[in-house]
């Protein structure tokens, strides 16, 4: 991960396993990253230093509030790291992790000054939602699972035993309460 400014370089990471993500916060002056599925880091845009590190791994998705302070970030908790590679692929993989509704996800917050890190929900994901997942750097710009408060965050939620979905909030802050808002396969919030 590179940073060009006119021909001055700075690297941020180097020799990083595939696949990385990352993330700007608003002002650009963080980075949230992640390489091959392992744990979140957020590094400082000017010097690559890391300011927050998650102690979580399985790291498939992350998300900066719109007001800069937090990452939520999805952690894979079934099936093993090993079937977790098919987050990797362009997407098609999606319906194949669905069978049985085995996958689950859980949702957790990393607070960028304190390094506090902390879950909020476990869930089995919708198909919807593992599709947004397999593409969520591009989806992130303009689909929000943020609240524009940076108090919740909404996502779709599989229910095997009812076989039915539902949209969820949960609280963005620790112990937060988790609440359906209505039967549905994804939630987003409107954009700001």
């Amino acid at each position: 991960l590179v940073i060009a400014e006119g021909e001055a370089r700075l690297t941020l990471l180097a020799e990083q396993a595939a696949p990385l993500a990352f993330a700007w916060n608003a002002d650009s002056s963080l980075v949230a990253v992640t390489s091959a599925f392992g744990a979140l880091q957020v590094l400082e845009a000017s010097s690559g230093a890391v300011v927050a590190s998650s102690q979580v791994g399985q790291t498939v998705a992350h998300f900066w509030s719109p007001q800069g302070d937090k990452v939520a970030f999805l952690s894979l908790r079934r099936p093993s790291v090993t079937r977790q590679t098919s987050f990797s692929g362009n997407g098609h993989s999606a319906s194949g992790l669905q069978q049985g509704a085995r996958l689950e996800l859980t949702w957790y917050i990393l607070e960028v000054a304190t390094g506090a890190e902390y879950a909020l929900d476990s869930f089995t994901p919708t198909r919807d939602m593992l599709y947004f997942l397999n593409f969520f750097e591009q989806f992130a710009r303009s689909h929000a699972f943020w609240s524009p408060d940076g108090r919740y965050l909404a996502y779709g939620a599989l229910i095997a035993e009812r076989g039915t979905a539902e949209v969820r909030l949960v609280e963005a802050r620790q112990g937060g309460s988790v609440r359906k808002v209505a039967d549905g396969v994804i939630g987003v919030w409107s954009w700001r």
